[in-house]
């Protein structure tokens, strides 16, 4: 919510690098999201822990905000249970504005390492998975994948390939169609975002305790971002 509010946590400015995890459009989102962990009205458990999993199955969980592959978790995890079929519904990211607006939430990346002894076989796999029709549907058909394509030219496939029954048949497809082209552009990923990640998981323990905010676990992640762009000698902008 606060990528498809404008923020920028990163960006490059000649040859230095400029941290502001601090803006004023996370700022609002951050505002947002406490007041609902302080009025009780979010679960505060970790995703895909059990017990947000066991929220979910016991209907104490209204709606979740997350990725396109989103609906596979929610239909893997609830799919099975009696009488689910037709009780969740995809909708668009809210906005402060009413127009469309969106980010992103992950991804998924094929790597090899450098010392396999398969990398060019790994490779042809890979390739075959993300940019085939036939390696699309395959993932698709597992039942537990929503994910949307990066060659978006297997969309047609992926939409065929998903069964929609568990969201009452819905074009789920079409509403990531429409989601894609929404995402504000001009957001740039940092080098360090596992430390920034990091510090941003921790933290939120202490927001879920109500013992810390999410405005300080933003003010904790800053400075530790910055401390581990020292520590790899990379230049920061004032």
């Amino acid at each position: 919510m606060a990528w498809q509010n404008g923020a920028r946590w990163f960006t490059a400015e000649d040859d230095a690098w400029k941290v502001n995890l601090k803006g004023p459009e996370t700022g609002k989102a951050a505002d947002y999201w406490q007041t609902m962990v302080d009025d009780d009205l979010v679960q505060v458990q970790p995703s895909f822990s059990q017990q947000w999993t066991a929220s979910l199955q016991k209907g104490e969980t209204a709606g979740y905000l997350g990725a396109s592959w989103g609906a596979g978790v929610l239909k893997s995890n609830l799919g099975s249970a009696p009488g689910m079929d037709g009780n969740w519904a995809v909708a668009p990211m809210p906005t402060w504005d009413g127009q469309p607006a969106s980010g992103m939430l992950g991804g998924t990346t094929f790597a090899v390492s450098k010392d396999s002894k398969k990398a060019r076989a790994a490779v042809e796999f890979a390739t075959w998975a993300t940019t085939t029709p036939e390696g699309m549907k395959a993932r698709i058909d597992s039942g537990t994948s929503s994910s949307y394509p990066a060659a978006t030219a297997l969309l047609p496939v992926a939409k065929k390939a998903f069964d929609t029954k568990f969201y009452g048949g819905q074009d789920i497809y079409g509403l990531y169609a429409e989601a894609a082209e929404s995402i504000k552009p001009g957001w740039t990923w940092g080098p360090v975002m596992g430390v920034t990640n990091g510090s941003l998981k921790d933290s939120f323990g202490k927001v879920a305790g109500k013992t810390g905010t999410i405005q300080d676990a933003l003010t904790t992640a800053q400075q530790a971002t910055l401390d581990e762009f020292k520590n790899r000698g990379l230049k920061v902008a004032p």
